[in-house]
């Protein structure tokens, strides 16, 4: 029932920040009630329970990806994307799928380099969860070799499946990181650190539109209060 309320509560959410009324403010206006809609949308659609809170958080990564601000820097095509709810849809969809998707020709060579990186990923009985969590998401990207990729139907496919699993590989990057700041890489050592890293290049190198969002994810984590043994998290070479 409560999954109900939530879809309710997403849908009035998305309706108070899209339409005539949301679009013709001051400019600054506009861009932040573009980005919290398209949160919305994204978060209705993961199924996450509605909460205000989670939507602003993530109207703030929305703000780094480029798709976003090619559309808020346009104003006819700001007025036409936030012109319903189903437009929002539409444009949420387009703004995800640019950001953490990679170019068909290049599909072969990025899983590859998952796969490198997953063999040199340990496992041990103490390791914090945020890291088998990150194994597990650079698996399931791995994984999409088992596809026939010398073919263009095997790339369509692995194509619209690695943008959620890029979105899911980002997070779980990020907690992992946050993690071993906190607890003084004392769960996963210098290995886990080097390999969330990694990770974060190969994404931003074949997924460039995510580089903004990692900068920005790292150097907050690199700021916050950690235990004085923790090797400072820097944001990864993006090129």
């Amino acid at each position: 029932m409560r999954g109900n309320d939530s879809e309710k509560d997403y849908d009035q959410y998305i309706r108070l920040h899209c339409g005539h009324e949301a679009s013709h403010q001051k400019a600054e206006v506009v861009t932040t009630n573009f980005a919290k809609a398209i949160a919305a949308s994204l978060l209705k659609n993961s199924k996450k329970a509605f909460n205000i809170d989670d939507i602003h958080k993530v109207s703030v990564s929305i703000r780094t990806m480029p798709e976003f601000n090619k559309i808020a820097g346009d104003p006819r095509r700001l007025q036409s994307c936030m012109a319903d709810e189903r437009t929002i849809v539409s444009a949420q969809s387009m703004i995800i799928n640019k950001t953490y998707g990679v170019a068909p020709e290049n599909i072969t060579e990025y899983v590859h380099k998952m796969d490198l990186l997953y063999k040199n990923i340990s496992v041990g009985e103490n390791q914090s969860a945020e890291y088998k969590a990150f194994r597990a998401a650079v698996s399931s990207i791995r994984k999409l070799g088992m596809l026939n990729l010398s073919t263009e139907q095997g790339r369509k496919t692995a194509s619209e499946m690695l943008v959620p699993l890029n979105a899911n590989l980002l997070s779980a990057s990020e907690r992992c990181i946050k993690k071993n700041q906190e607890q003084a890489n004392r769960f996963d050592g210098e290995e886990g650190y080097n390999n969330t890293l990694d990770a974060l290049r190969i994404l931003a190198e074949y997924a460039p539109d995510t580089k903004d969002q990692i900068k920005v994810s790292v150097d907050k984590i690199s700021r916050a209060p950690k235990a004085k043994e923790a090797s400072p998290a820097k944001a990864p070479k993006l090129g």
